[in-house]
């Protein structure tokens, strides 16, 4: 029992619940309306297969019993005959380019026209009134025959009305396109309706073009029709010629795939002594089994022309006609059970081919997602940092080396500017006790010349100090970009993956700075309120001995207390530089924890994805399994009931 409809409808439910690609669908969903059209078209197709003069024509008259077809050596036409039962028998053609026989005449619309100007004249109408009528028929009739020619459909196509209504027999017609060169080259395929016995069997013989014609159009034909309309096609074989090597030829080339599905007939036996039967059908056996591979279960033999001798009441020019006849329509018996039963083993091989096409896709598919699985697997692997807490530290440790570094140049770079305008502001301030010329002079370096040289000389080492602070700011800026550099090469590895990229504040926070007034600071102890105590002592005893004696004493009092001032300068700066330091590496830590608790989230985003992802491929695999063992159990089926 078939389960043509279970079978479809398993298919069909497989293909909808599927999540194959849009274009793979659509193609199976069009292998399942193919057989699904064949299965519910009630009609039969037998292909006949035969070179020219092989009898192929003779063979389809025998089988509707009637003189329809016309033989000729010479037809070199591309078209396919095919013939269907009907009350009567009418015709259906379409021309390349309609013959002349059958073409609308244009001297009958003229004659027309010239009876209808005739008759306007008798009337007495006006000479230009009868003119213009004559210059309107004319371009009208123009107009129409245009348009009718512009139309494959109108022009090309003629029926049985058309051929009647030029007054042509159908059976003369017919007989001209299928033995007329001229007319059979502009044929592009025959449609015939015949009240055929064997017709009636919902039959429809197709009548191929000859196999051993030069025109390669013949062998595509032949290939599309007996591929994908034919239910069985027979093979003619004239016993004069048996197995000829360009039917042979013609048959590998063209249909070897479809081979199981013929039926060979030796046809002209009436031709070949009877002693001589069963060695030219062994001859025959043997040369299908050596030039084709194929032994089919039963050679027919046939005399297709004895049967016409019967129909047209020709004289039989056998002995026994009655035997070709009776093997005949025993033959025809046979054929049209082996249609019907081919026609379930078609359908059947084309669920098969169905069911094969989805299992292969399908099965393709699920391995294609394994297979994106395990690359994005594989990749997360190869991609991401797997042991991110080593990657954090390393960061760090590189970050905290290069601050340290910068501080500590940054506090030496202060130190020499601290030491340089030290000796800088002794010098000055030697340079001016030393150069007064009396006491008064000597007062007044003291009361304002000494503390505007200190005043300066801050001034200058503040903006010293600030220079060096922004540099160390700087500096720790760079660090922050040295290692967003370096993690933007790990997050670009990541967004490469598909990893999701926030527009946030994290690669914008924690802002590395550092506050300069610290350092500066201690550059502003240096003023003239240190030396207060000095001077006074000094002013004290100004006057007790002789100027050069004064001036030695007062720059040994005031050259120690100059020294200890940049030296408490000093003293702060180590502490204050570590400081801001620290402060940076504080910074650049919270950076460091910021971008890296950004990327697990994303790399715990995309392994929450693969879990899940696992999850559906797993339950997808579960689905198709089955569906791959139902397929595998419904084959297996339909090959049981093939056998």
């Amino acid at each position: 029992m078939n389960n043509y409809d279970d079978h479809i409808q398993f298919a069909d439910n497989v293909i909808e619940r599927s999540q194959l690609p849009q274009s793979q669908k659509i193609e199976l969903n069009q292998l399942i309306q193919r057989i699904q059209q064949r299965q519910n078209d009630p009609n039969l197709y037998l292909a006949v297969i035969g070179e020219f003069s092989s009898g192929k024509s003779t063979f389809i008259n025998a089988l509707i019993r009637d003189n329809l077809l016309k033989t000729s050596a010479l037809v070199t036409t591309a078209a396919a005959t095919r013939l269907r039962y009907g009350q009567e028998i009418n015709i259906e053609i379409n021309f390349r380019q309609v013959p002349e026989i059958i073409k609308p005449r244009r001297f009958w619309t003229r004659n027309a026209i010239s009876a209808i100007i005739r008759f306007i004249e008798n009337l007495g109408l006006d000479f230009d009134i009868v003119t213009a009528i004559e210059d309107f028929l004319n371009d009208a009739v123009a107009f129409l025959f245009s348009l009718f020619n512009s139309s494959n459909n109108l022009t090309n196509i003629i029926t049985s009305e058309d051929i009647r209504a030029k007054g042509i027999d159908i059976r003369e017609f017919i007989h001209k396109v299928t033995s007329e060169e001229e007319i059979a080259k502009e044929v592009i395929d025959v449609n015939i309706n015949h009240p055929a016995t064997f017709l009636q069997n919902n039959i429809v013989i197709i009548d191929l073009p000859g196999t051993n014609a030069t025109n390669t159009r013949h062998a595509q034909i032949t290939r599309e029709i007996v591929e994908n309309e034919a239910d069985v096609a027979i093979v003619i074989i004239p016993a004069t010629q048996p197995v000829s090597d360009t039917l042979a030829e013609f048959l590998i080339s063209t249909i070897q795939s479809s081979l199981d599905r013929c039926i060979f007939v030796v046809s002209r036996m009436d031709q070949i002594r009877q002693r001589e039967h069963n060695r030219m059908l062994a001859n025959v056996r043997e040369r299908l089994v050596d030039q084709l591979e194929v032994n089919p279960n039963k050679l027919y033999s046939c005399s297709a022309q004895v049967v016409m001798d019967d129909v047209t009441g020709e004289q039989q020019a056998v002995n026994n006609p009655e035997f070709w006849i009776e093997q005949f329509t025993q033959m025809q018996v046979e054929i049209i059970e082996r249609l019907k039963s081919e026609r379930n083993a078609i359908i059947s091989e084309n669920i098969q081919g169905l069911f094969g096409q989805l299992f292969n896709q399908i099965k393709s598919y699920l391995q294609s997602q394994w297979n994106q699985y395990k690359e994005k697997e594989a990749q997360i692997q190869k991609e991401t940092i797997q042991d991110i807490e080593y990657f954090k530290n390393q960061q760090y440790r590189e970050c905290i080396n290069m601050i340290d570094r910068t501080a500590t140049r940054s506090e030496n770079k202060i130190n020499d500017h601290v030491d340089n305008f030290r000796d800088r502001t002794t010098a000055k301030v030697k340079e001016a006790i030393f150069g007064a010329s009396d006491w008064d002079g000597l007062k007044y370096v003291l009361n304002t010349k000494v503390a505007t040289i200190l005043r300066e000389q801050q001034n200058l080492l503040s903006d010293s100090i600030q220079n060096e602070c922004q540099n160390l700011s700087q500096s720790a800026h760079e660090v922050g970009q040295y290692f967003d550099k370096k993690f933007t090469e790990v997050y670009r590895s990541l967004q490469a993956l598909g990893g999701r990229v926030e527009t946030n504040s994290v690669f914008a926070s924690s802002n590395i700075s550092i506050n300069t007034y610290s350092v500066i600071s201690s550059a502003q102890q240096l003023n003239s309120s240190s030396f207060g105590n000095a001077m006074a002592g000094l002013f004290s005893h100004l006057f007790r001995g002789l100027l050069d004696e004064r001036k030695q004493k007062i720059w040994n009092e005031i050259r120690p207390k100059i020294y200890n001032c940049f030296a408490e300068i000093k003293q702060q700066v180590q502490p204050t530089v570590k400081k801001d330091a620290d402060n940076l590496k504080t910074a650049i830590n919270q950076r460091i924890n910021a971008y890296i608790t950004h990327y697990k989230s994303v790399v715990d985003g995309m392994l929450d994805e693969q879990k899940m992802e696992l999850q559906r491929l797993t339950q997808l695999q579960a689905t198709i399994q089955a569906d791959l063992a139902e397929i595998e159990r419904r084959q297996l089926q339909i090959k049981v009931n093939l056998r």
